[in-house]
């Protein structure tokens, strides 16, 4: 048994496509997702999101760790009661162009 103490973060990610999707005139290149993930490291929550993600690449660097304390209540509240590493919260996607 771990005595490891499971944590919480947020995360908003941006993830590069793999494949551009035409949506118009133009082509969606990428997109941000917030996702809130329990897990009992930074090292441990990545990994987590990156077999979360399937149809791109994140950008770490573009990527944001959001500090847990300026979550809303509502959001923060679905980490209640999480017992065991879960990504318990997924927004939807915000899509953008080069």
């Amino acid at each position: 048994m771990s005595s490891r103490e499971l944590q919480t973060f947020f995360v908003l990610i941006r993830v590069g496509l793999r494949k551009p999707i035409r949506t118009g005139d133009e082509a969606v290149s990428g997109y941000y997702q917030n996702l809130g993930v329990s897990a009992y490291d930074a090292e441990e929550a990545k990994d987590m999101i990156l077999e979360l993600v399937e149809d791109g690449r994140v950008d770490w660097l573009r990527s944001e760790w959001i500090d847990f304390d300026t979550v809303l209540p509502a959001i923060k509240n679905r980490s209640v009661g999480i017992v065991a590493p879960f990504i318990w919260y997924k927004s939807e996607r915000a899509l953008f162009t080069k």
